[in-house]
């Protein structure tokens, strides 16, 4: 007796793409790189023509199409093309191919491009063909044909940046802007040829250039500003008082540091530009900000806030003539209070002095300070949780800082450090300190 056929329901089979090789059963995906391609380009209507043809010779059945629209090649998170993907993974019974019309329509990414397709395949039983650069990716040659192509999309795409950014880049150097303009100018093009002017934001900017200059306060510019109709926040006001483009110059990361005059219209006098910035003679005044990455002794930032307007402290250091100088400084704009770093932290350490570990809590808080630094477990040796905090690194006193007080402390110049609740929380000590 022949049992073949009745076990033909328990035969295994291989690769999800391996049976898919009998369907034709295909999505669509268009796109093209520029909003003005996609409005004044019949590129998408030929791409679809051109695939659509291809379909109808091979036997293909289109179940749906994406795309039609403009999307950048570089990354693959489009939205179109996720879409597009995501159709794929719901539908993978129905789905044997993506039809594009070449192969740098589905991807610009190289590496990227390569790994997806390849997932496609392996996960999904699905390939990519480009109609005008067909491969058979059922077997090696023609996946490293494709992969090939794939790779020469990617390469294309840096040559085409690199010749843009070179032109760019001279045009900047005589002092043309080419990109969009900042905020408080519009693009005008008369006859085709294209010039950067101010619009009525930029006339109300003027004056709060002016306003600036005569030292008045940010947040009563914005106040003015909100008056005459124009809303902006305060880290944009900031930024645009920050941007020499106003004072007709240009200054671009292309430019390597360099800052040159351009040929737009000027929003405000490079004079009143530098007034703000108090700046005379291309030099700052005697001292500098200075960013350090090893805050150790600022490792009360943020964690310490202000007793009168409640917002939280930041750090910095002011570089004298002999030496260096370090503030806590409250971040509140109509507070502003500088304090010297080694008075509150002298403050907190004396706090930490009278606290006493509750014992059956030490090895609790040992295991967590370990997990920020190797170092933590000789600090116990120490036999005071102010000990602890002077001698321990950035990560042991923020991490110890936040254990002791969930909700951080205040620090008033009258009152000194209090917590920010009245009845904190004394997870790892008595509520009574010694």
């Amino acid at each position: 007796m022949n049992y073949l056929h009745s076990f033909q329901a328990f035969g295994r089979h291989g690769l999800s793409g391996a049976l898919k090789q009998h369907l034709k059963a295909a999505v669509v995906y268009t796109r093209v790189s520029s909003k003005e391609q996609a409005q004044n380009n019949l590129s998408l209507d030929f791409q679809l023509k051109h695939i659509q043809q291809y379909a109808s010779r091979n036997g293909f059945t289109i179940i749906e199409q994406f795309g039609g629209t403009f999307e950048s090649a570089k990354t693959d998170g489009r939205k179109e093309f996720q879409r597009m993907l995501s159709f794929v993974e719901n539908h993978t019974d129905k789905v044997s191919h993506i039809l594009v019309y070449t192969v740098d329509r589905f991807s610009r990414s190289g590496g990227a491009a390569i790994q997806l397709a390849e997932e496609l395949r392996r996960k999904y039983g699905v390939s990519v063909l480009a109609v005008t650069q067909p491969t058979d990716d059922s077997n090696p040659s023609g996946v490293f044909q494709q992969n090939i192509q794939l790779l020469f999309s990617e390469f294309d795409n840096q040559l085409r940046r690199q010749r843009t950014m070179a032109g760019m880049k001279e045009k900047f150097e005589r002092g043309i802007w080419c990109i969009r303009p900042p905020f408080g100018y519009s693009i005008l093009r008369e006859n085709g040829v294209k010039s950067i002017v101010l619009n009525k934001q930029g006339q109300l900017l003027k004056q709060a250039f002016v306003w600036k200059a005569s030292g008045m306060k940010n947040q009563e510019i914005l106040e003015k500003l909100n008056q005459a109709g124009l809303y902006l926040y305060k880290q944009k006001l900031s930024a645009i008082f920050k941007n020499p483009f106003y004072a007709g110059m240009v200054a671009t990361k292309m430019l390597d540091g360099r800052v040159v005059e351009g040929t737009h219209e000027k929003l405000i006098s490079p004079d009143l530009f530098l007034k703000i910035h108090q700046l005379k003679n291309g030099t700052r005044r005697h001292y500098e900000i200075i960013q350090r990455e090893d805050n150790r002794d600022m490792s009360l930032k943020v964690f310490m806030r202000c007793g009168d307007c409640g917002e939280p402290f930041t750090g910095y250091r002011v570089k004298g003539k002999e030496k260096c100088y370090a503030y806590y400084k409250c971040r509140g704009e109509n507070c502003r209070g500088n304090f010297p770093v080694m008075n509150i932290n002298d403050s907190f350490l004396a706090l930490l002095q009278r606290i006493v570990i509750k014992e059956k809590y030490i090895a609790d808080l040992q295991q967590i300070l370990k997990r920020n630094s190797p170092r933590s477990a000789s600090l116990f040796e120490i036999p005071s949780i102010g000990s602890i905090w002077e001698n321990g690194d950035h990560a042991i006193r923020e991490k110890l800082q936040w254990l002791l007080f969930p909700q951080g402390l205040q620090y008033h110049k009258e009152t000194g450090i209090q917590p920010c609740v009245t009845d904190p929380l004394f997870t790892f000590y008595d509520r009574e300190i010694n």
